[in-house]
């Protein structure tokens, strides 16, 4: 495309008003890290390395509108800053909605975009894979490309070739290549003639040389079919490498370089399969792994230095160009963990510079089913960007970006973590009580005991905040809205269980009353209002496919909650002499956090203690 139409289009982004009357210019340099935004009076001129950082260059102009006369030298820390952004589970967000996306990249100054997709692309000779789930076809994704490469941002395909395949596997089309439920079937043929067909696919839909080959998590491999078929084979990291070669010609073949997340070296050496282990990786180990294979750490959950510190230095001894990838905590609830977010991704992007790391990337999982936007991200894409062109923490530059580029105060952004603050005490936490408050049977009140007496009350005074925040939001009320809602049914349902089995083994008839007559009715009123908000977050930015998962959990639980009434009802007339569930003590749900709360992500495991 052509630049000058981008540069338009860009302006047109950010709003023309900030550039009426300017005089811009431009100039490439060689220095791929440089970035200048010079003005005096209204001739400005941008000096720029990547095409990217011109963009960058522009957002700079919008923040500093109040200033005739500046001059401001940046020099790139990362060579690749990256987002890489979730389209399989669940949500395959709309080409036109990952466009924006690129076009806020690029005035962030990301240069590379990894779209996720675990079977959301069209294979030819696979009709199965990503059958019904929304996937993109070869021309879908050139076009994006094409996009992003006007903009500066390289796109890069970010696949499965072991495991996270379950949406695939399920169907016998692919029992050849079946090891588990998600996991590929090491060592046969059919496994990589599937793969050949993932890679050359991606050739043909991408431009970029390099590849995400996944291959995390899989502990899973030789555990299924193949153990049935060769026994158990002890030296696991050898069939992961073996494995990882095979696919590795592949790439080969089609020119492409390969990215793998570095976890499963560290978890075959560890006797509970775990990551983050104390454990450094032997000689033997760290002689088998490709060279021609680049690795990422990925971390999303320490809070101090010492961690990233510690695990960075045992990547770098493995002589691989490492990247490091940080998470943007939106995969845990219907609402992000934007503050927990921007803590763990200073406390790390300081580590990476100090150890001159040149890669790293910002991540949003759709663990659960995708409840959460993946536009929540963007405070981590300020920071992000932060740290690539100024190389430290500064809040004030933070709020200034991210208010440049999105045209919302990131105070207000903020709000949207409070669905899972019940406590009111802004601490940072990762606990997705809101999800699981929101979800919870009623009767059964899986999650009661861990309802303070002040839920309802801090939840209520937050609708005033999201009110305001509807009110001032330019591009994303629907977000503000959609939130709204739901602590509008926090409110009245997070102690509902607690409440019911207080009243009932009290015999308190009147409070039970109340309850029947008027706390459930309003509810179910306010479910049905979130529901909406809810659908209309969720088509605005994704396609239909998914959206199914959330409109059945919700009918689940309104579903429920009729149920309750109606057993309230039969009991208070006298037609039932009690309610079963009532009659049980609430235990915690974890014997190690009685006090406080939990995380837990699967939704059967929040609605039920029975099998969903």
């Amino acid at each position: 495309m052509n630049l000058e139409l981008m540069i338009n289009e860009a302006k047109s982004f950010l709003g023309n008003s900030y550039f009426e009357g300017l005089n811009i210019s431009y100039k490439k340099v060689d220095d791929a890290s440089y970035l200048k935004i010079s003005r005096k009076n209204s001739d400005v001129l941008i000096e720029y390395g990547e095409l990217a950082s011109l963009f960058r260059g522009l957002t700079y102009i919008k923040e500093m509108k109040n200033s005739n006369e500046y001059e401001r030298e940046f020099h790139k820390h990362f060579r690749s800053n990256c987002w890489m952004i979730d389209v399989s589970r669940n949500a395959v967000m709309k080409k036109e909605e990952l466009k924006r996306i690129i076009m806020m990249m690029a005035l962030f100054g990301l240069n590379r975009l990894m779209l996720y997709t675990e079977d959301t692309y069209e294979l030819k000779k696979y009709p199965y894979f990503g059958y019904l789930r929304g996937k993109y076809t070869v021309d879908d994704l050139k076009e994006l490309v094409a996009y992003g490469e006007s903009l500066g941002v390289e796109l890069i395909p970010c696949i499965e070739t072991l495991d996270h395949l379950a949406r695939v596997l399920r169907y016998d089309a692919f029992g050849e290549m079946q090891d588990g439920i998600s996991c590929l079937n090491v060592g046969e043929e059919a496994t990589y003639e599937f793969i050949e067909e993932m890679i050359k696919t991606c050739r043909e839909a991408f431009n970029t040389n390099i590849i995400h080959l996944g291959m995390d998590e899989s502990m899973g491999m030789g555990l299924g079919k193949y153990l049935l078929k060769h026994g158990y084979n002890p030296n696991r990291i050898e069939m992961f490498n073996n494995h990882l070669k095979r696919v590795n010609e592949i790439c080969k073949k089609y020119n492409f370089h390969p990215i793998i997340w570095s976890d499963m070296y560290f978890r075959l050496l560890d006797e509970n399969g775990g990551y983050y282990t104390d454990k450094e990786l032997t000689e033997e180990v760290i002689k088998i792994i490709p060279e021609d294979v680049d690795l990422v750490y990925w971390d999303y959950y320490h809070d101090n230095r010492e961690n990233y510190d510690v695990m960075l230095k045992k990547h770098l001894k493995l002589q691989n160009n490492i990247l490091f990838a940080g998470g943007a905590w939106n995969w845990a609830s219907f609402a992000p963990f934007i503050k927990i977010a921007l803590a763990r991704s200073k406390t790390a992007l300081e580590v990476m510079i100090e150890h001159n790391l040149k890669d790293v990337m910002v991540t949003t999982w759709g663990d659960f089913g995708a409840e959460c936007s993946n536009f929540t991200a963007l405070p981590c894409l300020a920071i992000f960007s932060l740290f690539d062109f100024e190389g430290e923490y500064n809040e004030n530059h933070l709020n200034s970006l991210f208010e440049a580029v999105c045209d919302e105060k990131l105070e207000n952004f903020k709000l949207l973590d409070l669905v899972n603050e019940p406590n009111g005490d802004n601490k940072i936490s990762e606990f997705n009580s809101g999800r699981y408050f929101f979800y919870q049977d009623p009767l059964l009140g899986l999650f009661d005991a861990y309802v303070k007496d002040n839920y309802a009350k801090q939840y209520s005074s937050y609708l005033p905040l999201l009110k305001n925040a509807i009110k001032e939001s330019k591009n994303f009320t629907y977000l503000y809205q959609m939130t709204y809602d739901l602590i509008n049914v926090l409110k009245d349902k997070v102690d509902l269980g607690v409440k019911l089995r207080k009243a009932y083994k009290a015999k308190d008839r009147d409070t039970l009353v109340n309850i029947l007559n008027n706390v459930i009715p309003a509810i179910m009123e306010n479910i049905a209002k979130f529901e909406i908000s809810f659908a209309n977050r969720w088509k605005k930015e994704n396609k239909l496919f998914g959206y199914d998962v959330i409109n059945g959990r919700i009918g689940y639980l309104k579903n429920r909650l009729l149920s309750t009434y109606n057993v309230l009802a039969a009991y208070l007339n006298n037609e039932i002499d009690k309610i079963e569930e009532l009659e049980e003590d609430i235990l915690p749900y974890s014997v190690h956090m009685k006090d406080d709360s939990v995380f837990v992500g699967p939704w059967p495991y929040i609605v039920s203690p029975c099998e969903v």
